[in-house]
């Protein structure tokens, strides 16, 4: 018999259940419960064409953005740089000061 874990409320389904490997069971846990599912074979390929998907949905959107911006005046390229980098830099200071 194999133990397992339910979640419930929130935004989840109102029952799921997810496989325990023995080092939970045993109380040895080092990270979260999610750190010993491993996704199966069913479950990757799904992900990998839900992901397929995703980019086929956006593509026509995307082509027309890099099209606009390769025919503006000012393509002003430095400030999407600098708000990109410190929408970055925010998160690896957050990631850093949260494994210290």
């Amino acid at each position: 018999m194999r133990a397992a874990l339910r979640v419930t409320g929130g935004y989840a389904p109102s029952f799921i259940e997810l496989p325990l490997c023995d080092t939970v069971r045993s109380g040895g846990i080092s990270g979260g419960i999610l750190d010993f599912y491993e996704p199966k074979l069913w479950e990757q390929i799904l992900v990998g064409g839900l992901a397929v998907l995703v980019v086929m949905w956006f593509w026509p959107g995307i082509r027309q953005a890099v099209r606009e911006s390769q025919e503006a005046e000012n393509p002003d390229w430095r400030s999407a740089l600098l708000a990109i980098g410190a929408v970055a830099a925010f998160v690896a200071l957050l990631i850093f000061l949260a494994a210290g």
